[in-house]
């Protein structure tokens, strides 16, 4: 009698039920990822909040003090720093994308283990990451004395687009960078493009109307301008064409993460 052993046919949403079922495992990558990230260094998990305040000081000292954006009643600090929180989040989840299967490669090749543990473990690393610029935002909330409001309840639906934006990310990042190095090595170009692409040092006002629904085709600067309007209470909401883009672009890029994901992971074992 002759067994052969073959793949599952699966669907791309199923990869939720072993994320799911592997969840302690991927607490332990996450953890064990992060020990080894700070482990050599003076200052540990403390590099996570310093990073965006020295961006911050370096944008704002260019762009604050020798451009001189305006940004009406709002501190340009606080604009950058808010703008500087929600666009990393998803950067952080484009670089550990690019990088949490070649760092698990030896994992792979000795047990079986199922590949969406590692994008799993990825966002992990991407949410701690993400409270340490979060707790320096509040501190410059306070010595702003911008105290929170009814508007801070939209956070919630925030987060939630987020997530979901960095699971695309991770998914996609993670399968196409194993298969192809070439976007492993471009990487940077794509998240230096995503800055300047969105408005982080510069004001929404200053893009043209004309090349606004090519801009709002990114969802950073739907997911910047919304965090903005509810931690910094600006008047006017967002433009709705500019959050519906920005769903919309999200939707496409978490179908296309899912995707991307279930057709390479049957051979990622022959590129790890």
């Amino acid at each position: 009698m002759e067994t052969k052993i073959e793949p599952e046919n699966r669907l791309s949403f199923l990869f939720i039920r072993d994320a799911c079922s592997y969840f302690p495992v991927a607490r332990m990558f996450a953890g064990k990822t992060l020990k080894t990230k700070y482990r050599e260094t003076y200052l540990g998990p403390f590099w996570a909040f310093l990073q965006p305040l020295v961006h911050m000081m370096v944008l704002h000292f260019f762009f604050g003090l020798i451009v001189k954006f305006s940004t009406g009643d709002i501190p340009y600090s606080l604009h950058l720093l808010t703008g500087l929180v929600a666009f990393q989040f998803v950067t952080r989840s484009v670089n550990e994308g690019a990088a949490t299967i070649a760092r698990s490669g030896g994992i792979l090749t000795k047990i079986f283990l199922p590949r969406v543990i590692f994008p799993t473990s990825s966002l992990l690393i991407v949410i701690v990451d993400t409270t340490f610029p979060l707790v320096l935002l509040v501190m410059f909330l306070f010595y702003y004395d911008l105290t929170p409001s009814l508007r801070w309840l939209f956070l919630l639906p925030l987060v939630v687009w987020m997530t979901i934006l960095g699971i695309a990310c991770l998914l996609f990042f993670s399968a196409i960078c194993v298969r192809f190095n070439d976007f492993r090595m471009g990487v940077p170009i794509f998240t230096q493009l995503l800055f300047f692409g969105t408005p982080i040092f510069y004001p929404l006002s200053i893009v043209p109307k004309e090349f606004l629904w090519f801009y709002a085709i990114n969802p950073c600067v739907a997911i910047v301008e919304f965090f903005r309007w509810i931690v910094l209470g600006y008047e006017s909401f967002p433009e709705p064409s500019l959050i519906i883009s920005g769903l919309i672009t999200t939707v496409i890029c978490l179908v296309l993460g899912f995707l991307t994901f279930s057709i390479v992971d049957k051979e990622f074992y022959k590129y790890v």
